[in-house]
């Protein structure tokens, strides 16, 4: 119960939202590290404070490199909550990490193709959008991924959904780079 209650509220994370929207250059960045702080420490949080860290922890990432691992891992865990809302938010936002950094295209890509297991029609609207944002940012790292996932033996069920999202999703993009 103690550790609930050092949990930024939903007023701290926006205030620390805030904050980082109004960085303007490198130089700002150490003394704004606790207010990024707020933002990982948010994704433990209640729920509509878990849904406004999954915005904001994509977003700032990329300011920071010494914690870009541990903000995948905390957006990675909010992908897996409980609370359906939640988990919406978090993987509508993790093309972000891939828009940012795009060599994170891998294992964001991994990770959406083991999300496409769900049964809930909704959730994989946003599971194939996210894939399509991905390869949209890298497609490389993305197909690669897509085709590692069904050449290595994935799961039946997701290895019938990746076949079906390349079949009838990637195939109607049309703008392929070269």
């Amino acid at each position: 119960m103690a550790a609930e209650a050092n949990l930024p509220s939903l007023e701290e994370l926006t205030a620390a939202d805030i904050t980082l929207t109004n960085v303007h250059n490198t130089d700002e960045l150490d003394p704004n590290l606790a207010a990024y702080a707020v933002c990982l420490n948010a994704a433990r949080g209640e729920v509509r404070v878990k849904i406004k860290a999954a915005d904001s922890i994509p977003r700032f990432f990329a300011l920071f490199p010494s914690l870009m691992d541990e903000a995948v891992d905390r957006q990675l865990d909010l992908c897996e909550d409980d609370e359906l809302k939640v988990r919406h938010a978090a993987i509508k936002a993790l093309p972000l990490f891939v828009k940012q950094r795009p060599g994170f295209a891998f294992k964001i890509s991994d990770v959406l193709c083991q999300l496409l297991q769900t049964e809930l029609s909704d959730e994989l609207d946003i599971v194939e959008t996210a894939l399509i944002s991905c390869y949209s940012h890298n497609p490389v790292f993305t197909a690669k991924t897509i085709f590692d996932q069904l050449v290595s033996g994935a799961i039946p069920h997701i290895r019938a959904k990746l076949l079906k999202f390349l079949l009838t999703t990637l195939n109607g993009i049309n703008d392929i780079p070269t």
